[in-house]
């Protein structure tokens, strides 16, 4: 990923994005470069409301910490 121009991550298989503008219910664009084959899942909100309390929380669960290791990582 890279912002500004500046490679500020790279993502690996399992890994997520646009999980800022989830969380914050904000509306966000990114732009996100493959630089193989990639398989995406578009999770829309009006679908996980839908989906059970469990399901939600385990989404809000790798949601959070993904946040939490790229903070950690951009402040090394």
């Amino acid at each position: 990923m890279k912002k500004s121009g500046r490679e500020v991550d790279i993502l690996r298989p399992g890994d997520c994005f646009g999980e800022i503008g989830f969380v914050t219910r904000k509306k966000r664009m990114a732009s996100i470069v493959c630089q193989t084959d990639v398989t995406v899942m578009k999770i829309r909100a009006a679908l996980f409301e839908r989906i059970s309390m469990g399901c939600q929380v385990r989404f809000h669960k790798a949601f959070v910490d993904t946040l939490a290791e790229r903070l950690l990582r951009a402040m090394e």
